[in-house]
Order: structure tokens, then C-alpha cells, then sequence
């Protein structure tokens, strides 16, 4: 490979843009909202019925590991949904009333090896051989008690808003999550 190949092979290769604050300590006591997507958004944890999720055994997987988080010291799962092909967490991080160190990347990494790990050592569904997840997530930093409720609200109501938010990106839920 010539110079210029070379070049043009590392312009081409798409930058990781870091989703993170700069500045700002994720181990801060607060609220985080957060969107895990699976790998290229396929339908890996179930199936949408009559405005309910039908979790899978893959879903039921992720579902006892966001759970399981309650039973860490320092952190509080608010309010959550799998669906099936991302989930939505309301975090709460206390770790100074804990004397914990939680950050928020960290419980996103345990959320995710859990699963994988267990997922590779049983056999429940036929995506065993292929990832499970994006790499990255998206979070938002809840300052306010009305956005706390508004996330709330649409983390409880994301079944029922399943087809109008792929087809109109602008309606009233999907709008905190741009």
C-alpha cells in the first residue's frame, strides 16, 4: 500500500464520536437516563403483542440483570423497559451516601459482560454466535424533577409508542431521546 492509499484508507475509516461530557464526573450522585441498543437494532429480545413486550429467554436475561443493579449498594434502578431491540434505564447513582465508587460507564460494562457471559453459557435462543450489542449508548444527565418524570412516563409507555416512534421521529416522546 502506497502513501496515498494509506492516506485514503485513514480518512475513510469513520470516526468514534465520544458520547461522553467532557468535563463532567460520572460517578456524580444524580440521575442518568440511558439507551442500550442491540447490535445493528435487531429484534434480539423479543416480540412487540397488543402494546406489550414478550420478552424472549435473552430478554428475560437482560431484564433479571437491570434488576439485579438494585442490589448494588449505591444504585437505583428507577424505572426501566426492555424492548425488543434497545432498553431505557432511569439510573440513580448515591454513591456518597454509600461510600461507593459507581460510575455510570461501569454499570452500563456490568450490565453488558452479565449478560454476555451468561448468554454464552446456556443455550437460549439462536443468536448465540452473534454480538449482542452496540458498542456505544446513548445517556442523558436528568437535572430536573420534571424531566425525571417526562423520562419516567416514556420509559413506562415505550410499548405503546413502538410504531409512531419509528415512523415519526418528531412526536412528543421521541423528542427527549434526540
Amino acid at each position: 500500500m502506497n502513501n496515498n492509499q494509506a492516506k485514503k484508507t485513514e480518512n475513510t475509516i469513520k470516526q468514534r464520536k465520544n458520547q461522553r461530557y467532557k468535563d463532567f464526573n460520572y460517578s456524580s450522585d444524580g440521575y442518568y437516563y440511558v439507551t442500550i441498543c442491540t447490535d445493528k437494532k435487531r429484534d434480539l429480545f423479543g416480540i412487540l403483542q397488543n402494546n406489550q413486550v414478550v420478552l424472549n429467554p435473552l430478554g428475560k436475561l437482560v431484564e433479571e440483570n437491570i434488576r439485579a443493579l438494585n442490589d448494588l449498594k449505591g444504585v437505583s434502578v428507577t424505572a426501566h423497559i426492555v424492548m425488543p431491540n434497545h432498553l431505557h434505564l432511569l439510573l440513580e447513582i448515591g454513591n456518597r451516601e454509600n461510600n461507593t465508587d459507581w460510575t455510570l460507564s461501569k454499570l452500563i460494562i456490568r450490565i453488558k459482560s452479565k449478560v454476555m457471559v451468561e448468554y454464552s453459557r446456556i443455550d437460549i435462543c439462536e443468536h448465540k454466535k452473534e454480538k449482542i450489542w452496540q458498542r456505544n449508548y446513548w445517556d442523558y444527565i436528568v437535572r430536573k424533577q420534571e424531566e425525571l418524570t417526562k423520562i419516567a412516563e416514556y420509559i413506562s409507555r415505550n410499548p405503546e409508542f413502538w410504531e409512531r416512534e419509528k415512523e415519526n421521529p418528531e412526536n412528543e416522546y421521541h423528542t427527549l431521546e434526540s
